[in-house]
This record gives C-alpha cells, sequence and structure tokens, in this order.
C-alpha cells in the first residue's frame, strides 16, 4: 500500500511540474504592407510635408532592408510575447502639383506585452494583454529641392486580445488587435492581425495572414500618419 501511494505521489507530482513547464515559439514573418504615409518635419524657414503611398507589390523596390520576428513564452495561463520589427524604407512619387516627394524612414519596434489566458475550451482560447511598445523612427521629408529630416523616440503602452480557434488537427485560426499611444508617445497607435496556422509537424508549422498598422505621431516638430496594411507570412518553431 505505501508503495501504491508513493508512486501516485510521484506520478501527481510529475504531472503538476510537467503542466507547470515553459513552453516556447519562435517565428521570423515577412509582411509585404502597402504604405500610407502624410509627414510633416518643421525646419528653419519652414516646414516641410509629404503625403506619398506604395503597393504591397512595390514594397520591395522600396525597401532598403528589414527584420521581422516573434517569441513567445507560455506557462499555465501567464504568456510572455514579444515582436521585433525593424525596416528602412525608401517611398517617392510625383505631387499633385507635378514636382518630386519622397520620404525615406528607419522605423525600428519592439513589442513586449504579458498575456493572461481568460478561456481555454474545445480548442478555442481568449486571451487579454497589455504591455509597451517602444519606437525609434529616422524620418526624411523631400519635396523637390526643399527637404527636412528628424529622429524620434517614444514609448507606447499598449493594450489588446488575441483568440484562436483549432479548426482542424493542423490548422488554427487566430486574430489578435490592440490599441496603444493615448497621447502618452504616439497620439493613437493601433493594429490587427487574422490568419491561419498550418502544422507540418508537432514543432514546426506555416502561417499566412493579413495585418494592419496605423500610427498617428506628433510632438516636437513632426507629425506622422502612417497606415501598414498587408499580406503576412510566418515560419513558426515550437519548443
Amino acid at each position: 500500500m505505501k508503495r501504491c501511494i508513493a508512486a501516485l505521489c510521484a506520478t501527481l507530482a510529475a504531472t503538476s511540474a510537467a503542466a507547470e513547464d515553459w513552453s516556447f515559439i519562435v517565428s521570423a514573418y515577412g509582411w509585404f504592407p502597402a504604405m500610407e504615409v502624410d509627414a510633416t518635419i518643421d525646419r528653419p524657414g519652414g516646414s516641410v510635408s509629404a503625403d506619398v503611398s506604395t503597393s504591397a507589390t512595390d514594397i520591395l523596390d522600396a525597401l532598403n532592408f528589414g527584420l521581422f520576428g516573434t517569441a513567445e513564452a507560455r506557462r499555465g495561463r501567464l504568456g510572455l510575447f514579444g515582436d521585433v520589427f525593424y525596416t528602412d524604407l525608401g517611398v517617392s512619387e510625383t505631387g499633385p502639383l507635378g514636382g518630386r516627394q519622397s520620404v525615406d524612414s528607419k522605423l525600428f519596434m519592439f513589442t513586449g506585452v504579458a498575456a493572461w489566458r481568460l478561456v481555454e475550451d474545445g480548442g478555442a482560447f481568449v486571451d487579454a494583454f497589455g504591455g509597451a511598445r517602444i519606437v525609434s523612427l529616422d524620418s526624411r521629408v523631400a519635396i523637390n529641392d526643399r527637404s527636412a529630416s528628424k529622429s524620434t523616440a517614444y514609448v507606447d503602452p499598449l493594450f489588446g486580445a488575441r483568440v484562436g480557434y483549432a479548426a482542424t488537427e493542423r490548422v488554427t485560426l487566430n486574430a489578435f488587435a490592440n490599441i496603444g499611444g493615448f497621447g502618452v508617445g504616439s497620439e493613437l497607435t493601433w493594429e490587427a492581425y487574422a490568419g491561419a496556422n498550418y502544422a507540418f509537424t508537432e514543432r514546426v508549422s506555416a502561417e499566412l495572414g493579413y495585418r494592419y498598422l496605423s500610427i498617428d505621431y506628433e510632438s516636437g516638430g513632426k507629425e506622422i500618419d502612417m497606415q501598414m496594411f498587408g499580406p503576412f507570412t510566418a515560419l513558426v518553431l515550437k519548443f
């Protein structure tokens, strides 16, 4: 009897420990967005403004360099998530009066949040999360021979929710949305995503979706109103 009780206790302890183990997910992703940028930078002698856009098919020509990746750690109901995003872009086009206007930007964003699983039932889950987004933006605006440049760095508070549903053994549908800024860093920023994940193996999967990001920033002689929206793809590894 003592041996049975000891074996049962050991089994329960091992099960409890396993349930509390951390799990990890990392991904490298590509995002191919259309962009709409309305930028104004003050300078001595008057501000310089440009309103430019590029399609999703032209973004690779505008992209000088990009680095994108995510990492997630989860233990029980608690999740920690980070997203690194860096682009070096140059967008130019003919202005409304026939002149040439351009916006060159180097945008770095790190989003870090803590999530709590509110619901997990029958292959579906709902997470609520909160955290911060660190943004560093170097911008140069030019119209013909007039140009101005400015660097900006700020931190936005961020809140949102994520949902998922296992449609089949291999396919999971997921979506998230967040909103932040509130005048702390930017005036307002918000983001939305919806996609589908296909599991090739227990540890390797691919994701395809659509992502939208909006940033409205105004401070220190610089105004940026930027929207990025387009298809998203990722290679996902689980540990």
